[in-house]
């Protein structure tokens, strides 16, 4: 996702590539998701597939996001902007490994629903990204 995203960036603007990236995780998610509440196996033929699509996605979000919040907060406050996405990236980092740890221990005896609900809270989240995104970052390119 980040080599596809450092030729990309040159070709499209840096919000059209945040929205697609987006969308790919959203649909690689949501596929994840859809398949684990269809079948009680999930297959690796298409778990693989699916998966990648989210990866490809989150791999060209993060450096878009990166890029869009740097360009917002100009020079002289590029310090206190890389910081700030930092220390942001690492309470996520906290909040989604507490809350796919709280999944895996209570729903442990099922591992099928541990990823349809794991899944479920990504599909949830990466919407929430695009609706805050496209409401506050967008239009602002």
């Amino acid at each position: 996702g980040n080599l596809f995203y450092a030729r990309a960036v040159k070709r499209f603007s840096v919000g059209s590539l945040a929205t697609v990236s987006i969308i790919f995780a959203i649909v690689g998610a949501a596929g994840i998701y859809g398949i684990g509440v269809l079948f009680h196996e999930i297959q690796l033929y298409i778990l693989i597939p699916l998966f990648s699509l989210m990866s490809l996605g989150i791999g060209v979000l993060t450096p878009a996001t990166t890029t869009i919040l740097m360009e917002a907060a100009g020079q002289e406050l590029s310090g206190i902007a890389g910081a700030t996405l930092n220390a942001n990236k690492q309470i996520g980092g906290l909040f989604g490994t507490t809350i796919m740890g709280i999944l895996t221990t209570n729903l442990s005896h099922n591992w099928n629903m541990v990823i349809v609900v794991a899944f479920l809270v990504n599909v949830i989240m990466y919407i929430a990204t695009w609706l805050i995104a496209s409401r506050y970052l967008y239009g602002k390119e």
